[in-house]
């Protein structure tokens, strides 16, 4: 799943982008927010 949406990302954005010093700093960010969504996707399913 995580090498599909990161396949897919590298698609659309040019390597020097990916490479960016930036990049790293959006990488905590983005994982917090897939955990999340795993979170309520879980509670969700639930009920």
């Amino acid at each position: 799943m995580l090498q599909d949406s990161w396949c897919f990302y590298e698609e659309r954005m040019p390597r020097k982008r990916i490479f960016h010093p930036r990049k790293r700093s959006l990488i905590g960010p983005m994982l917090t927010i897939a955990a999340a969504l795993v979170v309520v996707f879980e509670a969700v399913s639930r009920f």
